[in-house]
């Protein structure tokens, strides 16, 4: 975790989380979350959607369209080689069938990291880059559409994936990101310094606190006034 050259905070990159939920969300679940919503964001949602050629055995998870903008979003509960094999496969004729039309892969976000890492992680990757593949992750109640690579690698910056779901039992960080957190607080242009024995001791923290916390910092920001915050900091302070 870099500290010293961090001009933004996004809380839920320093926190770490003790999370009770350890399955992923079904199928269905996934399939039904995604497709409320984009219905919310406006889009026209078919599920099931059997491909238009008569010999083809192409049968699409859900089809969403709004004006000009048309997806495909194949649903993935498990995520393994032979998954991509198929999303490649659906990116293909896609491109085939509607060069518009853009290939999504929708899953849980407990899979996030296996979007990331290792085999899966580099074919994630070159399947983003040449081919267009946009992430969808749900949570359920929380939806993150990532139309690239980039956006994948940072949604972490956006805070803990389950910050907001209630699965959470309690949240730790180390003291090094404590006391920067705290000298954000105090408004101080410099960064504090760190040392090891910083980033080896670790602080628990009650959901109930973790709330506290964030609510106290945005607090501070209002009160300061409307750029204030950010110019006597140094810091860009986002919820």
């Amino acid at each position: 975790m870099i500290i010293c050259n961090e001009k933004t905070i996004r809380f839920g990159q320093f926190f770490q989380t003790k999370c009770r939920r350890r399955h992923v969300r079904s199928h269905g679940t996934i399939q039904n979350s995604i497709g409320k919503h984009l219905q919310s964001l406006g889009f026209e949602v078919v599920y099931e959607f059997q491909d238009v050629d008569e010999d083809s055995s192409y049968r699409y998870d859900i089809i969403a369209q709004k004006g000009k903008e048309l997806w495909i979003i194949e649903v993935k509960d498990i995520l393994n080689i032979r998954n991509f094999g198929q999303i490649e496969a659906y990116c293909l004729q896609a491109k085939k069938e509607n060069p518009n039309a853009k290939v999504w892969l929708g899953t849980d976000c407990l899979n996030y990291f296996a979007l990331v890492e290792g085999e899966i992680g580099q074919m994630v990757e070159r399947l983003m880059k040449q081919d267009d593949l946009g992430i969808i992750l749900i949570n359920p109640e929380l939806v993150w559409i990532l139309p690239a690579h980039n956006d994948l690698l940072n949604i972490e910056e956006k805070g803990h994936l389950c910050e907001s779901c209630q699965y959470c039992d309690g949240f730790t960080t180390n003291g090094a990101c404590r006391n920067f957190l705290i000298t954000v607080e105090q408004g101080c242009k410099k960064n504090p310094k760190m040392t090891k024995t910083d980033a080896n001791t670790i602080f628990e923290y009650s959901v109930e606190n973790f709330k506290f916390i964030k609510k106290e910092f945005l607090e501070i920001k209002r009160k300061m006034g409307k750029g204030i915050f950010e110019k006597k900091s140094g810091i860009k302070l986002e919820s």
